[in-house]
């Protein structure tokens, strides 16, 4: 969780961009202007990576390495849209990691944000700042509706 010494850290532009007063705040979200460009981008994203890796599973297998499960695509393509829906804004990048899971990557300036939907069910968020990490924080999830 971020506290008041690590924004400190961060320039006043990320500072303004990840302040929030309520846990209805947008936060991180992108204004209407850009809406339809974001929305478009997690589109892309859905389409052309979570919902092909389910398609075609082995068409990552590389050596040892496990493609995302089912289950974890599933849980991914959900995320993906209802962020898509509240305008949050589409990640770098989606990346398997290679033990059945799907990690999302974002990066404002020298922030970068890290969301890992691992498939033992722990989802993780690490946040960097200049390579170095500020906040770290994970949860098991006894069923993923929760």
């Amino acid at each position: 969780m971020l506290n008041a010494s690590t924004l400190e850290t961060l320039s006043p532009p990320i500072r303004t961009f990840m302040t929030t007063g309520a846990s209805e705040d947008r936060v991180l979200t992108y204004d209407d202007r850009h809406r339809e460009k974001n929305q478009a981008l997690w589109q892309q994203l859905i389409d052309n990576h979570l919902i092909e890796w389910g398609k075609a599973p082995g068409s990552l297998v590389d050596e040892d390495l496990m493609p995302p499960l089912a289950e974890i695509l599933n849980k991914a393509c959900d995320f993906a849209r209802k962020s898509r829906d509240k305008n949050y804004p589409a990640p770098i990048r989606v990346v398997p990691d290679g033990e059945g899971g799907v990690a999302f990557e974002w990066q404002a300036g020298r922030l970068f944000i890290m969301l890992h939907l691992r498939a033992d069910r722990v989802v993780t968020k690490d946040i960097f700042h200049d390579c170095k990490l500020i906040a770290t924080d994970s949860v098991v999830l006894q069923a993923w509706d929760e």
